[in-house]
């Protein structure tokens, strides 16, 4: 059996929580903030949450994607199998900063630890497979997200590039911004001729302007 050590921290914590709120019907936020994560920096505790929390999140969809890669349903797997992929394809999917290679080999190496060596092949297939065709859907992607918000699609990947962004995030830091309710401030004129003159307490109105 492969020793630990060749298993991040962040990786085996965010396994064994997973495993617990699966197997054991945990609460993943009270494990989070137990004595299990005790050993981990704050750094490293920080990503455990984010792995935890974003598979829990994104779940249905990290199925549905394991399931088409596959052709299976994914009940037909192991536990330990399910939250390997599932750990691998968040990684790939969501995280900016995580290389390709390392969400594949530690999750292949997750579930050869905890006793399903066999199914090692068929992870390593799964999330190669799903990088890939990450890979290419990023391009696509530029493109659609390009129309939907109204920006050149040069600059979409150049802002993919300088910020290390995958499309997924990308796709919600555009929507915060560009979606942001924006207000411009209209002081109506007062006219002296005028038979009605607007009180002094209305001459600064905050309009919100469409478009903006």
């Amino acid at each position: 059996m492969p020793s630990p050590a060749r298993i991040s921290p962040v990786r085996s914590a965010a396994y064994e929580v997973l495993l617990r709120v699966a197997t054991h019907d945990s609460y993943a936020v009270e494990l989070l903030h137990s004595n299990l994560l005790a050993p981990l920096s704050p750094s490293n505790r920080g990503l455990t949450t984010e792995l935890v929390m974003g598979v829990l999140r994104w779940q249905q969809r990290l199925d549905q994607l394991v399931e088409s890669a596959t052709g299976k349903s994914i009940e037909k797997f192991d536990i330990e199998v399910k939250l390997a992929l599932r750990i691998g394809a968040y990684q790939l999917l969501y995280l900016d900063r995580i290389p390709a290679r390392a969400a594949v080999h530690e999750s292949v190496e997750l579930v050869k630890l905890h006793g399903k060596r066999s199914a090692a092949p068929l992870i390593n297939a799964v999330l190669r497979k799903l990088s890939r065709e990450t890979a290419s859907a990023s391009q696509r992607f530029y493109g659609d997200l390009a129309r939907t918000y109204s920006h050149p699609a040069w600059l979409i990947e150049r802002w993919t590039n300088t910020t290390a962004q995958k499309p997924l995030a990308l796709s919600a830091s555009i929507t915060s911004n560009v979606l942001k309710p924006r207000f411009a401030q209209v002081r109506p004129k007062f006219w002296k001729n005028s038979r009605t003159k607007a009180s002094r307490s209305n001459q600064h109105r905050w309009l919100r302007m469409p478009g903006m």
